[in-house]
């Protein structure tokens, strides 16, 4: 009887570490596919498309990361032929790029007179211009200048802890759900596995006819 009770006790010991496990890894799983909405995007992110899209795709990104200004154009037109897709900008700047924070605080200046993505054209396909700067203020400056941005409005904007408040904001949000390079997609709320041509077959295929 007391090896018919060890066996006993062994198996209920067993079944309920077994048990532990499914529950953990069914956690782990559920939080990697359905992440909190309230972290991919806000109110405040800038957004590219119709609300009412079918497929929502985040990116986080670095004004001076080398490969998201290379995958920016054709993301640009590969949206541009795909109405039902809607893109949404997270910034990330890196700490190993030291104008990447300049470059966002541009950016957020120049989405509060609604040229956010006319200047994200400039950081991006310029980016050659300003990378490796001392100091970026003045070319900058004259990025607004070119877009026709108040240049008043432009610097206090530029300069205001709101501003910079909004660019870490949305990089703990970035942490938050693991993000450690750039660029890094998500597509309907899943983490993309591709970046380059494939993310977007990857994005195709989340369309509602596919």
């Amino acid at each position: 009887m007391k090896q018919e009770g060890k066996i006993i006790l062994f198996i209920s010991l067993l079944t309920i570490a077994i048990m532990g496990l499914a529950v953990f890894f069914l956690d782990r799983n559920q939080s990697q596919t359905a992440p909190d909405q309230s972290l991919l995007e806000t109110t405040e992110s800038p957004q590219l498309g119709q609300a009412e899209a079918a497929v929502t795709v985040v990116e986080f990104a670095d004004f001076q990361c080398p490969y998201c200004a290379s995958q920016y154009p054709s993301l640009k037109s590969f949206l541009g032929s795909q109405p039902e897709v809607r893109l949404v900008f997270r910034h990330y700047p890196l700490p190993q790029h030291q104008n990447a924070v300049p470059a966002a605080l541009a950016a957020q200046a120049a989405k509060n007179q609604g040229k956010f993505w006319e200047m994200a054209d400039l950081l991006f396909t310029r980016q050659n211009d300003w990378a490796e700067l001392a100091s970026t203020t003045e070319i900058f400056e004259n990025y607004a200048q070119e877009l026709g941005l108040n240049l008043e409005q432009f610097r206090q904007d530029r300069d205001g802890s709101d501003t910079l408040n909004q660019i870490y904001a949305d990089k703990a949000a970035g942490n938050q759900l693991q993000v450690n390079a750039t660029p890094t997609f998500f597509i309907n709320g899943q983490l993309a596995k591709n970046i380059g041509n494939d993310l977007f077959e990857e994005i195709t295929k989340a369309l509602p006819e596919n």
